[in-house]
């Protein structure tokens, strides 16, 4: 996408990977401050909340497979990692499951946990952003589908991994920096 707000962006001197990251880092905090702002205002709109919140967790989990991508590149194949760029519940898995990595260990059953949250919460948003032309009668109308409890926590939730991904920038940002002393020291 090409358009006259990419053109006045500035110029950067970091790579194209942690660029493109700190784009979707920073697109996640906007979104964290508009799904407050909703929720502020009216809550009437926890619906909107909700889905302002998982499209944060959703740009914070493609910042990671962005990261992933360019830390691999040229040693494996990222075909894998390019098609869950478009997947809303690859990269919300992403989001919630990436940080368990962390600790060198990689439990299969911390992966089916974040899977299962992934689906179900990708499934509880789409029943609160469109009316369900298939339901019957007793289907809610997408406004009653989330809760105020859902939209609070799944925003705590995105603020919390924003604030970790935040971190990890930072130390990837120094780690970068002494990369490019040593090529060129």
């Amino acid at each position: 996408m090409n358009n006259d707000a990419n053109a006045a962006a500035p110029e950067s001197s970091a790579s194209p990977g942690v660029e493109l990251r700190r784009r979707c880092l920073e697109h996640a905090d906007d979104l964290i401050a508009s799904a407050e702002r909703v929720l502020s205002t009216d809550n009437q709109y926890q619906n909107i909340a909700y889905h302002l919140a998982i499209l944060a967790l959703e740009e914070i989990g493609k910042a990671g497979l962005l990261a992933a991508r360019f830390a691999t590149q040229g040693s494996m194949d990222a075909r894998w990692i390019d098609k869950r760029l478009d997947d809303h519940v690859s990269k919300l898995l992403w989001a919630v499951w990436s940080p368990s990595m962390s600790g060198g260990r990689i439990d299969p059953k911390d992966f089916e946990d974040a899977r299962r949250f992934a689906e179900s919460t990708h499934e509880r948003r789409m029943a609160g952003l469109y009316v369900d032309f298939d339901a019957n009668e007793t289907s809610v109308p997408p406004r009653q589908a989330v809760r105020i409890d859902h939209a609070t926590s799944l925003l705590k939730l995105a603020k919390a991994r924003r604030e970790l991904e935040g971190t990890r920038t930072e130390t990837a940002g120094a780690h970068e920096g002494r990369d490019d002393q040593r090529r060129n020291g």
